[in-house]
């Protein structure tokens, strides 16, 4: 990682669930933490990316890590369960400034 980043692995002690929390000083990153949301995680109030910053993030991990199909998957069942209420311009916008536009294409984010 580099010096402005942050990585947070919570981990629930009975289940063994995991969530993982990544900052980073990137303007995408800003937008992403001004735009969260909270929800309920293991009882508690958790701030949470939102679906958009989350299906941008996926391909950005995927190709941090090799190209890892877990990613893409990830980012495929968020756009498929939330597609009514995105917001297709943040989508689009984002895309473009972080070289992800493929990856969105990919998802069919424009139906």
């Amino acid at each position: 990682m580099g010096q402005k980043e942050l990585l947070i692995q919570v981990v629930h002690a009975l289940q063994g669930a995991s969530v993982p929390f990544m900052l980073t000083g990137e303007s995408f990153d800003q937008s992403r933490f001004a735009r969260r949301e909270t929800v309920p995680v293991f009882g508690l109030a958790m701030p949470v990316s939102t679906p958009e910053d989350t299906i941008l993030q996926k391909p950005v991990w995927s190709r941090m890590s090799g190209g890892s199909d877990r990613q893409r998957l990830d980012a495929r069942r968020v756009m498929e369960v939330q597609r009514p209420g995105l917001d297709i311009p943040y989508l689009r916008e984002w895309a473009s400034r972080l070289g992800v536009e493929a990856d969105l294409d990919a998802l069919g984010s424009s139906r």
